[in-house]
């Protein structure tokens, strides 16, 4: 079973939320960046050696908004002192049923260990909404080119 699977069987009533046109016409609910949720990790995938990548859904299932280039701050308690780390989302806001980071371990980092030797399906991680601004489309502003002219001999 997959992790949208997963999610619906959780969710008998929503088992035909991905095929009713509903669902698509109200898109991605947008989560304030100062808002706390709670995620459901449900699936984790080794990447490499020293790299995982988390795939996340939200507690109530809804779809996500988000751009690329945003981050996460997500949150844990690590030997009983709260954590705090940002992540870049990693997952394509296309599909946003699933919100991803991908973390490399650090030698002596207490949140990327913590995260690569505890989080696996089931497990619950506290996360704020989207954030960040450096994203394709955060600037639209006209930008300019300055081109030297070639000299006279070259022309």
């Amino acid at each position: 079973m997959n992790c949208v699977e997963s999610m619906f069987h959780q969710l008998p009533q929503a088992a035909d939320r991905l095929t009713e046109a509903a669902t698509w016409k109200q898109g991605a609910r947008h989560w304030p960046s100062g808002e706390q949720q709670t995620l459901m990790c449900c699936r984790v995938i080794d990447e490499t050696h020293d790299v995982k990548t988390f795939e996340f859904r939200t507690e109530d299932g809804l779809p996500v908004r988000f751009e690329p280039g945003q981050f996460m701050t997500v949150w844990a308690d690590v030997h009983g002192q709260r954590l705090e780390r940002c992540y870049t989302i990693s997952s394509p806001p296309t599909r946003p049923y699933l919100v991803s980071i991908t973390v490399k371990r650090v030698p002596g980092g207490a949140m990327s260990n913590w995260l690569h030797e505890n989080m696996q399906p089931g497990k619950q991680l506290r996360a704020y909404g989207p954030s960040g601004t450096f994203t394709a489309t955060a600037s639209l502003r006209q930008r300019f080119c300055i081109c030297p002219r070639a000299p006279a001999s070259l022309r």
